[in-house]
């Protein structure tokens, strides 16, 4: 069944452009989540990867604090850098929405990576206060990719958030009577599972679709992106 005839029959629609605006919506969100697949298959094991941007982490942190080994601490950001996947270092950016904003795009780096790799021409000021900030958001990481039983689960449930927060956004200017809401029983809810299970969700997974939504919505509401 194409997503038309989903949106048709889940959602119970007749409205020609609402159905193909919120068509776009699912396609739009696939295209996030494929370029954030690397998250989550990036060819090292979670150890390995929780190790590199530890190290990340604490040259960051060393270069914040402005101790001694500045040349070595910056070549050790710019070494760790390149062992994250590239679809993760643009994942980066979502974390601090300040940088999202404050920083331009680029198309060939993440907006973190640029930060990282013009820590050397910075003043000691700035250099200081840049590599705190990137301190933040590779603390933030880690606190996603903790071990088991200690705040691990937090990873899964940021997995699709992007791609729902991108949903959200289709839905409300698509469907503007109705309410962006994690509950089961809204037609956002069956719009967002649409997407989940073609993304490969199964319903029975852990978190619940509603943990995802409720996530992607509460940091929504954080970046005011949403009239919530």
């Amino acid at each position: 069944m194409n997503p038309h005839e989903r949106l048709t029959m889940d959602l119970n629609l007749t409205d020609c452009k609402k159905i193909e605006a919120l068509a776009f919506g699912l396609e739009d969100a696939s295209g996030y989540q494929t370029r954030l697949n690397a998250v989550h298959n990036h060819g090292v094991t979670l150890k390995e990867f929780r190790e590199t941007v530890t190290r990340l982490h604490n040259s960051l942190a060393k270069l914040g604090r402005g101790t001694a080994g500045t040349t070595a601490n910056l070549k050790n950001v710019k070494h760790y850098l390149t062992m994250i996947p590239e679809d993760y270092r643009a994942l980066l950016d979502t974390i601090d929405r300040d940088l999202y904003f404050s920083v331009p795009w680029h198309p060939d780096r993440s907006r973190f990576e640029g930060i990282a790799l013009a820590l050397g021409d910075m003043s000691d000021d700035e250099r200081k206060a840049q590599a705190e900030r990137l301190r933040a958001i590779a603390g933030a990481v880690l606190d996603d990719i903790r071990e088991p039983g200690q705040g691990g689960a937090r990873m899964q449930a940021r997995r699709y958030m992007l791609g729902i927060q991108c949903l959200a956004n289709h839905f409300q200017e698509a469907m503007p009577e109705h309410p962006v809401t994690a509950k089961r029983d809204s037609l956002f809810y069956r719009y967002v599972l649409i997407w989940m299970e073609s993304a490969g969700y199964a319903t029975d997974q852990r978190p619940t679709p509603e943990r995802h939504i409720q996530n992607a919505i509460e940091d929504l509401g954080n970046w005011e992106k949403l009239s919530l």
